[in-house]
């Protein structure tokens, strides 16, 4: 057995090698999705189309909780009831823009474990089988994508014709009348200071199945291994997605919602699987009293996993230089450490 594509020499004779081993016990492997096994993010790629189809159950009665759990600032409720009042091609660009500059804001703050665990809400009121249904979808179109930037600028201060032109209107463009709820105050409190009317989002359109990566789950799976994913995207998600790879529903782990009567709620349910919160769901959900033989990883949210594989971990580029610098070092000291870029 030969793998087959981008590895490099050294790396594909340290996995031909693993999978020729023989071990006492079936051996764990564990990978974790976004920008492992896949180029691009999935949970990225779905929440820039739930915007842009505004398909989020705003109606559903659990969907404002959603929205407050989180500590950045936001006008997102306040919109939604600008666009109910006064549907326009004005009022939903602004309800986008806002959804989108949210999201953006939450993930750049420091508590990452809640900016993902944010994600895995966006889909209160649906059914884990319409997330999963939804993706696909997503899926066929972004691999269909060329891999670039699609530009969000918000267009308060764009001319009329520009915004014509272009498409772009956003928050500021609308005039915000509404009173008389706490939420609204503080939005009000948001639009006096201006603080993002000359903000663009960056977008990335564009996702790709890494071969290599399909290929060594399947080879590993043919070597009696256990494969697993750990992700920090929503699990049906990347459920749908991992049906691409020969992968179980039962063999991905990622951020879950509470589901009652077979919809979608607000309560988060634990373990939080980013960073150390990797380590829990391995532990809940893989194996209690092992380790995993195998970790891939690209983040430092991998590097806890990464560093408790007993016999290889795969760091794939690009990754923080800090992890990086961490992975040499550990081959310098006789440990399996692989790290791999795939160039697009």
């Amino acid at each position: 057995m030969r793998l087959s594509g981008r590895w490099t020499d050294e790396n594909r004779a340290a996995l031909e090698a693993l999978l020729a081993r023989g071990f006492k016990r079936q051996p764990i492997a564990i990978f974790d999705w976004d920008h492992t096994c896949i180029g691009g993010d999935t949970a990225n790629a779905v929440f820039h189309q739930l915007c842009r189809d505004l398909a989020f159950r705003f109606d559903h009665p659990e969907f404002p909780d959603w929205v407050e759990e989180i500590p950045v600032p936001t006008r997102i409720l306040e919109c939604v009831e600008l666009f109910w009042a006064r549907p326009s091609r004005e009022t939903r660009a602004a309800l986008r823009f806002e959804l989108e500059r949210t999201r953006w804001a939450l993930h750049e703050s420091e508590d990452d474990n809640q900016a993902w665990a944010w994600d895995s809400g966006a889909f209160i009121g649906w059914t884990p089988g319409e997330v999963r249904e939804y993706t696909r979808r997503v899926i066929a179109r972004e691999l269909a994508q060329p891999l670039r930037d699609e530009r969000l600028a918000h267009p308060g201060h764009m001319s009329h014709s520009a915004r014509v032109r272009d498409g772009h209107v956003g928050a500021a463009a609308v005039e915000q009348n509404l009173s008389g709820v706490h939420y609204l105050e503080r939005a009000r409190l948001m639009r006096a200071m201006d603080a993002d009317a000359d903000m663009t989002l960056s977008l990335a359109r564009g996702l790709r199945v890494r071969n290599e990566i399909r290929e060594l789950m399947y080879e590993m799976r043919a070597a009696n291994w256990a494969v697993f994913v750990i992700t920090a995207s929503p699990q049906w998600e990347i459920e749908a997605f991992a049906e691409r790879y020969f992968l179980a529903p039962r063999q991905i782990i990622g951020m879950r919602r509470a589901v009652v009567d077979g919809r979608i709620r607000a309560a988060l349910e634990p373990p939080c699987s980013w960073g150390d919160g990797k380590l829990d769901a391995f532990q809940r959900f893989v194996m209690r009293d092992r380790i995993p033989n195998f970790c891939a990883g690209d983040s430092v949210g991998d590097w806890k996993l990464l560093e408790w594989a007993s016999d290889c971990a795969l760091v794939v580029e690009p990754t923080p230089e800090s992890l990086r610098d961490f992975a040499r070092w550990k081959r310098s000291v006789g440990e399996t450490w692989l790290v791999q870029e795939f160039a697009a």
